[in-house]
């Protein structure tokens, strides 16, 4: 009497149980070295025994999506509960899509930036005929591995099979304008099912992202405008404009583990510009639930 029952939250994108101290390398699991590492499995390296497990799911947070950070390809995602004594109790779905790092898509010109937008460019461009290349080749592998398979095995291209043939997403993590529609070209061109992750300026690419009919897992609400142009509430009204333009969205808080008891902290924000309090419940339930295959 007088509480309010929900289904359980769901944490996309996340870290939990990847990384217990910043400061301690030796607990922090949620990179590998290399730039392409499809084969990287967070279910394997996440910790079980975290203490911040049981501080996140008394604030609601029942699964987590996994997500590696780090590199073009950092690895797969896994979706995770928050309750088990192994990782294999952990583990619900353990490759629920691949990672993909998007490049920018144009020049920066800001105070920071020591290179000039020629040399920016150049770099993109670089950049982008690797991402093509490597996805080449692991189609190209795919198949030949499909028409004999004796072919030797590559984990990395292995892993890559259900991306490819559509049975898993690609979460693609994109932010700006040019980054979020090159991203969705290339996806679209190439028959992927694309997921954005992070999606700042995804209020600007509605017709693109309707067009492709990729879902946007906002990866926080509380955060600062994207640049000093931007009015001071867009990422928080950012929600209640894909909600009203039909994107299909989930709200995340990915911030550092410790704090991600915060996330219906941040759906209640959503709630408080505009987004019907229905809508923020269903962002961080059963949206995310359907983004990542549960």
């Amino acid at each position: 009497e007088g509480l309010t029952l929900v289904p359980g939250f769901v944490s996309a994108p996340s870290q939990l149980g990847l990384l217990e101290v910043g400061a301690v390398s030796a607990t922090d699991d949620r990179r590998e070295a290399a730039d392409r590492s499809p084969e990287a499995a967070p279910w394997i390296a996440v910790n079980p025994d975290s203490d911040l497990i049981p501080v996140a799911r008394s604030a609601g947070i029942l699964h987590t999506l996994a997500v590696p950070t780090g590199g073009t390809i950092p690895g797969q995602v896994s979706v995770l509960r928050m309750d088990g004594w192994t990782t294999e109790d952990l583990a619900v779905i353990r490759n629920a899509g691949v990672v993909l790092s998007w490049p920018m898509a144009s020049a920066v010109n800001a105070p920071w930036m020591r290179r000039g937008p020629r040399e920016q460019r150049s770099d993109i461009d670089q950049r982008m005929k690797a991402i093509d290349r490597w996805f080449d080749e692991a189609e190209a592998w795919t198949s030949a591995r499909d028409a004999d398979p004796t072919i030797r095995t590559d984990l990395r291209f292995q892993t890559m099979g259900p991306v490819l043939r559509g049975e898993r997403p690609i979460f693609i993590r994109a932010d700006s304008r040019g980054q979020i529609e090159t991203a969705l070209a290339w996806a679209m061109a190439r028959e992927y099912r694309a997921v954005i992750v992070g999606g700042s300026a995804a209020g600007d690419c509605v017709e693109v992202l309707r067009a492709s009919g990729a879902p946007v897992i906002l990866t926080r609400v509380h955060r600062k405008p994207a640049s000093r142009h931007h009015p001071v509430d867009a990422p928080l009204s950012l929600p209640m404009a894909l909600h009203e333009a039909g994107i299909p969205f989930a709200i995340g808080c990915e911030d550092e583990p410790a704090h991600e008891r915060s996330l219906a902290h941040n759906a209640a924000t959503a709630a408080a510009h505009g987004l019907p309090r229905a809508a923020a419940l269903r962002a961080v339930t059963r949206s995310p639930a359907e983004i990542i295959g549960v």
